[in-house]
């Protein structure tokens, strides 16, 4: 062989040891060790292996499952790998790590329903859980906090622990109904009182608006949604059992004071309801004397009408007073009769007549001279008329005077004389 084909032959052998040592130095570079923080399950293009597995640089690994539980209340959650890459599948650089969390479920129970929860929390972690001191379901319901069952203040609603296990935790809440109560003025024991517990209700038995209007308990009654029974309903100091959010009304009612008077005295005195009717009852007449008495003329009220039996129906108070005059008797004695006689109020003028020439016979005439007793100067009269002003009783008598019938008896003499004369 030639010594210029000898050497190329050399150069070439060389050339290709060199490139075969070379290709493989590089293969044994690009193997990669891929591995998980958990023994969970990887695919390197596709084939599912157990970690840690070896991979070439250019080959495409996944994590199988991004959650992976291994109990009901424990699992583990892809977070990444460990060069800060989030992707399920990843092209292969070098060694990579897939990254899982471990997280345990956190569980709070409570009344009321809406403070309930349950979450994922990372295991090893310490969680702060910030609950309400006071927690509103409504506006006639409400929770207040008591205690927690585990934790670093389980005095306190807002709590500290620390998580490695799955947990369930309570928060005791205690509830509260709001019992209200309305009435015509306020009412003690309305507020908030603890599910089971004894509310006391007290009211006023009257209230006196004044002198002369009052309001009068009449009893309890349930108005609200939610009906409570009430064991004695009659009574202003009542006692309930909550068990929920009652409204009570103490119901009243309006009265007013009614006096009515007359000079006998009380004709009634008392409290009437408000719209209710009354009768009222005053005498006619009220006799003080013999001849001496009180005569009904109205009542102090000028719109009530002017008898002495009314109804009176009471919207407002009354003070009414039976108002009276005075009358006095004015008796009148007459053999031959005479008109007047009778009650006068006082002041009134009183007129009498009597019959100024009474019948007579044919011997004597009589005739009408006067009057005699409480009269005075109104005493004389010519024709028989007599006024009298009645300030007291009076009693007055008719005088007649008697008188011969001259006529009569000149003519009776007459006749006799002429007969003595005839029969002489």
């Amino acid at each position: 062989m030639p010594p210029r084909q000898l050497t190329l032959s050399i150069t070439i052998i060389i050339l290709a040891a060199i490139l075969a040592y070379t290709i493989n130095i590089g293969y044994a570079i690009t193997e990669y060790i891929i591995n998980s923080n958990y023994i969970v399950p990887l695919t390197v293009n596709g084939v599912e292996a157990q970690p840690p597995v070896k991979a070439l640089a250019g080959d495409t690994v996944c994590v199988k499952e991004l959650t992976v539980y291994l109990q009901q209340n424990k699992r583990l959650v892809f977070r990444g790998w460990n060069d800060g890459s989030t992707d399920q599948c990843r092209v292969v650089e070098g060694n990579h790590t897939a990254i899982y969390d471990m997280e345990v479920l956190l569980q709070v129970y409570t009344e009321p329903k809406a403070l309930r929860k349950s979450e994922w929390v990372k295991a090893g972690s310490l969680i702060k859980l910030e609950y309400p001191e006071v927690y509103y379901q409504d506006g006639s319901e409400r929770y207040i906090f008591e205690s927690w069952s585990s934790g670093e203040n389980p005095f306190h609603p807002n709590n500290t622990i620390y998580v490695s296990e799955p947990i369930r935790l309570e928060v005791r809440y205690i509830k509260e109904y709001l019992i209200t109560a309305i009435g015509e003025a306020k009412i003690n024991g309305t507020g908030w009182y603890r599910e089971g517990e004894v509310a006391i209700l007290a009211t006023p038995p009257v209230i006196y608006l004044s002198n002369d209007e009052r309001f009068i308990f009449t009893g309890w009654e349930s108005i609200g949604p939610v009906p409570v029974i009430i064991s004695n309903p009659q009574n202003p100091i009542t006692m309930i059992n909550v068990k929920g959010p009652y409204i009570l009304k103490a119901n009243y009612e309006k009265q007013y004071r009614v006096e009515v008077t007359s000079p006998k005295g009380l004709l009634f005195k008392g409290w009437v309801r408000d719209g209710e009717t009354i009768r009222i009852q005053a005498d006619p007449t009220i006799q003080l004397q013999e001849d001496v008495r009180l005569r009904f003329i109205g009542w102090s009220l000028s719109d009530l009408p002017l008898v002495p039996d009314i109804t009176l129906q009471v919207h407002q108070p009354y003070n009414l007073t039976a108002l009276y005059i005075k009358q006095y008797y004015l008796a009148v004695e007459s053999q031959y009769g005479a008109a007047g006689a009778g009650w006068y109020d006082e002041g009134a003028v009183a007129t009498v007549r009597a019959n100024p020439q009474p019948p007579s016979n044919i011997l004597i005439n009589r005739k009408l001279i006067g009057y005699s007793g409480d009269c005075q100067q109104e005493c004389q009269t010519t024709n028989g008329v007599v006024t009298l002003k009645m300030d007291s009783p009076k009693k007055i008598r008719t005088i007649y005077a008697t008188e011969p019938n001259l006529l009569t008896i000149g003519i009776i003499t007459g006749i006799g004389g002429a007969l003595v004369a005839v029969y002489a």
